[in-house]
């Protein structure tokens, strides 16, 4: 029996759009024309998340008869992937590696040599790769970025590596792959850290290295020559280019890790072909005595060169720590909203940071100042300790601060009228839903 004789391929298809995985899976059994119209809907998305054994063999055989559908693929193991090198048509547009842990919070944040080997004969088959999220790290990091930057033409969206697993990147090499990564690249985020390459960074105590790290480090050095550049090993060197890459389509530039001094030489270059850049954060979120965005006139040249804003940062110590512990309210509302102005040059002045943690005093003349100044800009803010900044300020910020990504507002009053919490309700009774596409911390 025919289950739909009148239904064309078209309306079929989106009706079973709307059909969850398991219903699919028993649709498809039904007959000829239910498999073709549902099929691609039923291997649209690859998820491996519980198993780190290759498939069976009917599920491979399966998987090579639907390949080519497959568009997104998660997995948290790499011995799978093997299955897709064989593939004979492959398209995938987005590849989410992820934590290897799934119910233990001990993780390894590393990735073997071999599992390394898989991930990048996976990124070879996938020239059409728009989104790439990898939450493990390399031993060392060379390949993996030079397969990314050179075979990748079309990403547009790169998260690489995790805090637990940073790997050790030279200057040279971070420029050269932030200069070769595509054009089209709109969000760019790397846990990295960038260091000379010699004996006295392998060790520093800081780094606490064990004889396999010294050992990558040796092969990073090896390999640097085929990276993408011109394969010189200074950062020097390559200051000699007279105009750097463009990448007009960064809105979202997220260097975190450890750079050692060499912000201005990496980054710099990079920044002066984002002409569109709209959200950039430090490569270390737990330095707070130096901010590489704000407190370094160099990169904040470079910014307002590329994007015709100027980033500002406003830190006020904390109340009974210094001179500034009887400001009031109303002077942080000042503050803030005179430092976001037009200059007389065109120039545009935003707040990059808002370091107000641990002032009791500050209520609803700075939460006022701060939803008419952080429409653009924001993205760390840290009101953590200011019980008269309450959770219905919280929400409204929320609902307007569009590059904001990180913030600090735990907070609980001694009664109710100086509670700083958002609460659920407050967020289900707003009208307006929260615009921060990219907030990772709360």
């Amino acid at each position: 029996m025919n289950p739909a004789p009148n239904l064309p391929p078209e309306l079929l298809c989106l009706i079973t759009h709307h059909l969850s995985h398991q219903d699919l899976v028993q649709i498809v059994r039904i007959n000829r024309s239910w498999y073709s119209t549902c099929s691609p809907l039923l291997w649209k998305t690859v998820r491996l998340l519980y198993t780190s054994r290759r498939l069976s063999e009917p599920a491979q055989r399966a998987f090579l008869r639907h390949s080519r559908y497959v568009r997104p693929l998660q997995t948290r193991f790499f011995r799978p992937i093997k299955a897709f090198l064989e593939a004979p048509d492959l398209y995938l547009e987005t590849i989410d590696i992820l934590n290897n842990n799934l119910h233990s919070d001990v993780i390894d944040p590393c990735m073997s040599a071999d599992s390394e080997a898989l991930l990048i004969a996976l990124l070879k088959k996938s020239p059409h790769l728009r989104t790439l999220r990898i939450k493990r790290s390399p031993k060392v990091s060379l390949p993996l970025l030079n397969i990314i930057a050179t075979v990748l033409p079309r990403f547009r969206f790169l998260s690489l590596f995790c805090p637990q697993g940073m790997p050790w990147v030279s200057p040279a090499t971070m420029k050269a792959f932030l200069e070769a990564c595509s054009p089209e690249t709109e969000q760019l985020s790397a846990w990295v850290i960038v260091e000379e390459d010699n004996e006295e960074q392998v060790e520093s105590p800081l780094w606490e290295l064990k004889d396999k790290d010294k050992h990558a480090c040796e092969i990073e050095r090896k390999h640097h020559q085929c990276f993408i550049s011109d394969g010189h090993d200074s950062v020097s060197d390559h200051s000699s280019q007279k105009s750097p890459p463009s990448h007009p389509a960064l809105h979202m530039l997220c260097l975190s890790g450890y750079f050692f001094d060499h912000e201005e030489d990496v980054v710099i270059p990079f920044l002066r072909g984002c002409k569109n850049l709209q959200m950039i954060e430090s490569p270390d979120e737990y330095r707070n005595d130096k901010c590489w965005i704000t407190d370094n006139y160099r990169i904040r040249a470079a910014i307002e060169e590329a994007t015709g804003s100027t980033l500002r940062r406003l830190a006020i110590a904390p109340s009974g720590a210094g001179a500034e512990s009887e400001i009031t309210d109303e002077d942080v509302a000042q503050l803030i909203l005179a430092g976001q102005s037009h200059r007389s040059d065109g120039r545009k002045e935003v707040w990059h940071t808002l370091h107000l943690e641990g002032n009791p005093l500050l209520g609803p003349l700075t939460a006022d100042a701060i939803l008419q100044t952080c429409t653009s800009g924001l993205v760390w803010l840290n009101i953590s300790g200011c019980q008269g900044i309450r959770g219905h300020h919280i929400q409204a910020i929320l609902t307007i601060a569009v590059h904001l990504r990180n913030l600090d507002a735990a907070c609980r009053g001694d009664s109710e009228a100086t509670d700083s919490r958002l609460y659920v309700s407050q967020i289900l009774q707003s009208n307006t839903p929260w615009v921060c596409w990219s907030l990772r911390r709360n």
